[in-house]
């Protein structure tokens, strides 16, 4: 198993599990068929409490689908973006937090935020009235 294969068999293992809180994913370049079972995990584990993508999520495209997961996601309340390059890419997903009623802590540690992501943070903290 290579690349994408491994964290789509790993986190499909997640989506029913009802043990693990805490997700901590480091130096993975999420693609197509990872993002969509790491959306599906977001939405359907409600025992997944804690996220970490640490330099996993590298194009606006797999952003969309991770944001797309965190806008309902099911039980997840501390997501930690370390290390996301592009400001497209954070833009997109902090977008996903707009709706969010979970998640209450966000941590955007070694990040390269500019100025449309600031912009699209500062409305997400203005409009997410859960996210500290």
């Amino acid at each position: 198993i290579e690349g994408d294969d491994v964290i789509r068999t790993l986190i499909q293992g997640l989506r029913n599990n009802s043990m693990i809180t805490s997700l901590f994913l480091a130096n993975f370049n999420l693609h197509n068929e990872g993002s969509i079972a790491l959306k599906q995990v977001l939405l359907e584990n409600k025992t997944l409490r804690e996220i970490t993508l640490h330099n996993c999520i590298k194009s606006t495209e797999i952003a969309e689908v991770v944001g797309e997961g965190l806008q309902n996601s099911a039980g997840v309340t501390q997501l930690q973006l370390l290390n996301i390059e592009g400001d497209d890419v954070i833009r997109t997903l902090i977008q996903g937090l707009q709706n969010n009623s979970m998640i209450t802590s966000l941590c955007l540690a070694s990040s390269n935020l500019q100025n449309e992501g600031s912009k699209a943070l500062k409305q997400v903290l203005h409009e997410n009235k859960t996210l500290k």
